[in-house]
């Protein structure tokens, strides 16, 4: 899945552990969601898809409201 997204592929939820997978293009950040295992969101830096950025600004928002 990290290749993937390491690819350009999109963005993918991945178990926190996934975080020890190394990609120079990828950036992996913790998600807080009660009741639920740690999950972080995985997307490649070089990533011009709109969409993928305004996935990872929500996320960013949800996060600091809490």
């Amino acid at each position: 899945m990290v290749s993937l997204v390491a690819a350009e592929f999109g963005i993918s939820f991945v178990p926190e552990s996934t975080r020890l997978i190394k990609h120079e293009n990828v950036v992996y950040r913790q998600i807080d969601v009660l009741h639920h295992k740690e999950t972080v969101l995985a997307w490649s830096k070089a990533t011009q898809v709109p969409v993928v950025h305004r996935i990872v600004e929500l996320l960013q928002k949800m996060k600091s409201e809490r």
